[in-house]
């Protein structure tokens, strides 16, 4: 059988053909939140002042999921985003809409200004979204799909720009919710605010969207790391480099 996901107020109970398993449920850091939100402001920035837009770390993670074979595992960048705590939830499906409808037939950058205000209004009041989970939809319904209906348990790998490398793994459980599901009306809304626009792969059709409840977060932000006597030690000097 297909694996199932549930969810309680603080747990994740996932059911397959080899029984329950519980894992607890947790919010992505305050730190974790605006990271990614920064990611998004210099992103909305660029397209009002017809920039290039860079690769959108924030958004664009790898997600990992496991699969039977000899390699065991499929990797795939995925477009992440957040949902609204239940209570805003029609709130914000409503304004998209709306914003999507009403700026239609609109010049370019006019339209532009209209759907990155209607966005920022979610984006950047935490306080409105679930932190407990992030979000994305499903195009392919290939190796990937296949892998999380078998087994949902993946992982996230999010790594950022120089200097700071700021980099963590998010290990969540997956649920799969269809167009009769009104988080699915929100997640695709988000996605159709930009279809057409020219950093995006234009797509037709989203079968599916993810719910990726999060269980464990897991720093891979890199550090220097204390020198040891018995290993050679790389130290530089203006331009040039020298050994000990």
């Amino acid at each position: 059988m297909s694996a199932k996901v549930s969810i309680t107020e603080h747990k994740i109970t996932v059911s397959s053909d080899t029984g329950l398993q519980t894992l607890s449920l947790r919010e992505l850091t305050t730190e974790l939140v605006d990271w990614m939100n920064s990611g998004r402001k210099d992103v909305y920035k660029r397209l009002l002042n017809n920039t290039p837009v860079r690769f959108f770390e924030a958004h664009l993670p790898v997600l990992v999921t496991q699969q039977p074979g000899s390699f065991g595992f499929n990797c795939a960048n995925k477009g992440v985003g957040f949902l609204p705590k239940h209570e805003y939830l029609d709130e914000y499906i409503n304004l998209f809409q709306e914003t999507i409808d009403n700026t239609r037939n609109k010049p370019i950058q006019e339209s532009l200004k209209e759907r990155i205000k209607a966005v920022s209004d979610f984006y950047f009041k935490p306080e409105k979204m679930d932190t407990r989970l992030l979000t994305s939809l499903e195009i392919f319904e290939k190796r990937t799909y296949n892998n999380i209906v078998n087994n949902p348990l993946v992982s996230l790998h999010y790594t950022g720009a120089l200097p700071d490398y700021t980099s963590f793994q998010l290990n969540c459980a997956v649920e799969i919710v269809g167009p009769e599901d009104p988080r699915y009306t929100f997640i695709k809304l988000a996605r159709v605010m930009f279809e057409f626009d020219d950093f995006h792969i234009t797509q037709r059709q989203f079968p599916h969207a993810y719910l990726f409840w999060i269980s464990e977060v897991l720093n891979k932000t890199p550090f220097p790391v204390a020198a040891r006597e018995d290993v050679a030690e790389e130290t530089k000097s203006g331009a040039e480099y020298s050994w000990s």
